[in-house]
């Protein structure tokens, strides 16, 4: 069985903005739980390539100011901090939003925003895309354990690919990735 996940594109783009070269990443998702696992994979070497992984977990909100549109001084230390969280959390929500290729998915975004922040917060962003997609861990595993259960290894099959045919049920969405 060969997957073949056509809306999933990893992309490398580089962008001017005010005069200067701007890199950034653009990881696709369509919106479709099956394409979820691959997507996460995907989307989290992004981040992590630019050390913004981070920005997903629930406890970088403390790191950020209380509103998104706080005024703050950036010689002050820990006003430096905040300010580089907000730019952080800015660009990752960005990345997110970019991605999308369902009105759905960027519905889901934008019912994240509040008034306190208006461009969204990266993690509760993340939040919403796991409780959609994310699988029950119990369901998950049984599904794992059949899909684990209908690998074989075929006469003229080299034994050493055996691993490509463990991971084909997590990448597709069938199985469980645990993060």
């Amino acid at each position: 069985m060969e997957l073949r996940i056509r809306s999933l594109k990893f992309k490398s783009k580089q962008a001017k903005m005010s005069g200067k070269e701007v890199k950034w990443t653009k990881v696709e998702f369509d919106g479709s739980a099956k394409n979820f696992p691959r997507y996460e994979i995907q989307l989290k070497a992004a981040l992590g390539m630019e050390g913004m992984t981070k920005a997903l977990d629930p406890a970088f909100e403390n790191e950020l100011p209380t509103l998104e549109n706080e005024v703050l001084d950036e010689a002050q230390s820990s006003d430096k901090l905040k300010i580089d969280a907000r730019k952080m959390n800015a660009k990752v929500v960005n990345m997110i939003v970019l991605g999308q290729k369902s009105t759905t998915m960027i519905n889901m975004i934008e019912s994240t925003k509040t008034d306190e922040w208006p461009t969204g917060l990266a993690h509760e962003i993340w939040a919403e895309f796991k409780a959609r997609f994310a699988p029950d861990d119990d369901i998950a595993e049984m599904d794992m354990e059949e899909d684990l259960a209908k690998i074989r290894i075929g006469a003229k099959e080299d034994p050493w690919n055996v691993n490509d045919n463990i991971a084909k049920p997590f990448l597709s969405g069938t199985g469980c990735l645990r993060t």
